[in-house]
Order: structure tokens, then sequence, then C-alpha cells
């Protein structure tokens, strides 16, 4: 089966499908908006960079509602994704048969709005997807999460149950709500989460806004950039960053990472903005898909030291790698309320909130230099 891969209205590709993989690209017809990380002078290479960059940005197998997906979409992921012409909310790329007779504003989500079949399903265990244009298709991840319009605003409701001390609750989107508040202290750019109820499973998840806004903007991962750069000679994912001119944002990154301990900063959840008909890098994207912080998973009483990502898996070397003096640090107490309040909002249990404090103690204690960093007191010091 042979396909073109679109990038808005421009054809980048010819590709040919064996059971709904790509299997072999046929002609690169526009090099320049091939996707980041996909472009090679080796032709033999083309369809292994493509099928990895396809498969990142779909439903992985390890997504915790995967067979029910499936059953509801009576096919597989890729099957589905194919009928949905793998179009996605936050980047521009789509599949057209080779006889195109759609347009970029014909089939994108942030134009034409997108099925809430699969949201139904969230709600109602025995529904049939009928519509397949889903952004949830192209969407990774391994909790499990539903793509909603809310007042026409694309809006991704996201559950937490996962790990060592969730105990049934949605752990992590509580803790995904805690690190909207502390990024909105320390004047981070950061994706807004907040609890949202839903009354039909009795359960508090967490919800937030697409931080793409329009049909002309795109989220690039770091996995993109750095496979890009291999590409190209080669260079360190941080010096990447600071090559773009991005150094204080990333070196907020980590500061951010390393008080709230977030085990899962991993290289497809962060990157950069671009505006898509000129490539040009528009800025470091917001800080989003926190939550796998504050001892989440800890079995025991001590704290790992290398479980950190993604520019070192020791929690000290990546922590020296940041300019700590380019970043406002809220005195401990503050995070501490933010941290009980808010558990006390999803009602997690008094466990996990001491848990979440002796990691806060911790990674305040592993913080340099301390006296010489001037504290956020409140919310007004933060202000630019």
């Amino acid at each position: 089966m042979k396909k073109l891969l679109m990038h808005k209205d421009i054809p980048v590709a010819e590709i040919n499908m064996i059971g709904n993989m790509i299997h072999s690209v046929g002609k690169i017809i526009n090099t320049k908006h091939m996707p980041v990380g996909t472009k090679t002078e080796y032709p033999a290479l083309s369809s292994r960079l493509l099928s990895s960059w396809n498969e990142m940005r779909s439903i992985p197998r390890e997504r915790q509602n995967i067979e029910q997906i499936e059953r509801a979409l009576g096919c597989t992921i890729s099957e589905a994704k194919i009928k949905s012409l793998a179009v996605s909310l936050t980047d521009c790329y789509w599949l057209a048969d080779e006889m195109n007779q759609f347009s970029w504003n014909d089939v994108n989500y942030h134009t034409n709005g997108f099925s809430s079949d699969l949201a139904d399903l969230m709600w109602n265990k025995n529904m049939k997807v009928i519509n397949y244009n889903l952004p949830d298709l192209t969407t990774d991840g391994a909790l499990k999460k539903v793509w909603v319009s809310l007042d026409g605003i694309p809006t991704l409701i996201k559950f937490g149950d996962l790990g060592t001390n969730s105990n049934g609750n949605n752990l992590l989107s509580v803790n995904e709500v805690v690190a909207s508040k502390v990024a909105e202290l320390m004047n981070i750019e950061h994706v807004l989460y907040v609890p949202i109820k839903i009354e039909s499973r009795n359960e508090i998840a967490c919800a937030c806004d697409c931080f793409i806004k329009d049909t002309n903007h795109e989220f690039v991962n770091a996995l993109q950039l750095l496979k890009d750069n291999k590409n190209t000679g080669g260079v360190s994912l941080y010096n990447i960053f600071k090559n773009m001119g991005m150094k204080k944002e990333v070196d907020r990154m980590i500061i951010f990472d390393h008080i709230l301990h977030n085990t899962d900063r991993h290289e497809k959840n962060f990157g950069i903005i671009r505006e898509a008909d000129s490539l040009q890098v528009i800025k470091f994207a917001p800080i989003f898909d926190s939550g796998s912080c504050l001892g989440w998973n800890r079995e025991n009483d001590s704290i790992d030291m290398n479980d950190m990502k993604p520019f070192s898996a020791n929690r000290k070397n990546q922590l020296n790698m940041a300019d700590i003096k380019s970043c406002n640090i809220p005195e401990k107490d503050m995070v501490r309320q933010i941290v009980q309040e808010t558990y006390e909002q999803f009602e997690i249990n008094e466990s996990c909130y001491e848990i979440a404090c002796e990691e806060l103690d911790y990674s305040y204690g592993m913080l340099p230099n301390m006296q010489k960093i001037w504290p956020v007191h409140n919310i007004e010091d933060c202000e630019r």
C-alpha cells in the first residue's frame, strides 16, 4: 500500500506500507520538510528512521487500557491510525493516498474538531468506535488518557493510577497538578494541569489544554533533535539546546525536576516548538508530563541516586550541569504546603504525603550554596 507523507500541504515522501507499518521509502520529495530526526544521506536508513518516528507518535503497547481501546476500535492501533490519516494535534504531518483529494485545512483537528468516541469509551466500557478521527491514536504515553473538546478547546484528561504507591488513586494526576503549581512559583513556562472530577467514575483525574494552539505550529521532541544531530556529526543533548540559545530553559527544567525528583523526564516529553511553514524554531516548549515524581514508585526508605534522565542517570551529575542561580527556588515549606493541599483535594493517603515530604527534604538538602540563592517567598516574587 502506497501513501504520501504530507507536511501540511507539502508532499514529503512516497512511502510503502505493509501491515500498516512503514516498510520502505519509495522517494523523498522534499528533504527540507522531512520529520526532524529522519533525514539521512543513506537511503537504506530512511525507512528505519521514518518507522521509528511513526511508532513514536502512536499509542504504545504499554498503554494501560490498550486491549479495551483495540476492542472498541475493532482493529489494531496501526490500522486505526491509517483510517485517521495519522493526523496529530501536536504536529502538522499526516498520511494521504496517492490520489490525494484532501488539504491540511480539511483534515487537521484544530480547524475541524475530532471524534469523542474514545472519550465515550472511558465512561462506557461497551462503546464502539465509529469515527476514527481520533487524536488519541497519535498520542504517546503509558498512562490511561483521552482527548476531549471542552468549549472547543482540545483538552487531555489524564489518569494516574500507576506505581507502587498509587493504591488505586490517581497519584500521578495529583503530582501533575502539584508540578504545575511549583512551575508557576519558579516562573517556568509550563502546561497548566487542573483537577477534574469524573462523575461517572467517581474519581478525580487531571486535565490540560493542548499546548499547540493552531494549525501552523508543532512540537519537536528532544529525541528527534538528538537523532538529527547524530545524523550530522553528533553532539550531546544538553549542548544541542545550549547551542540553540536555550540553556536557561533547560537549566530551569533540570532544577525543577530535581526538586520534585521527577524520574521520567525522557527525551520525548520535552523539546521545542517551531513554525511549520518556515521551520523556524520559536521557543523551548512548555514543561509538561511531570507526574512521575515525589516518590511515586519508591518501595523502601532509600532514595535512588541513579534514576534521573535525560542528561545523566546520576542525579548529582545532572544537577551539577545546571546554573542554579538562573532559577527562582521556592522555599521548601511553600512546596510542602502545595503538596499537602493538593493531596488532600485528591484524597491521597497520608503515607504518600510523608514520602513526598521526605523526597523534598532530600532534594533541598542536595541544592548547593543555598545561602547564595534569592529564594522565592511568594507568588509576586515570580513576576518578571
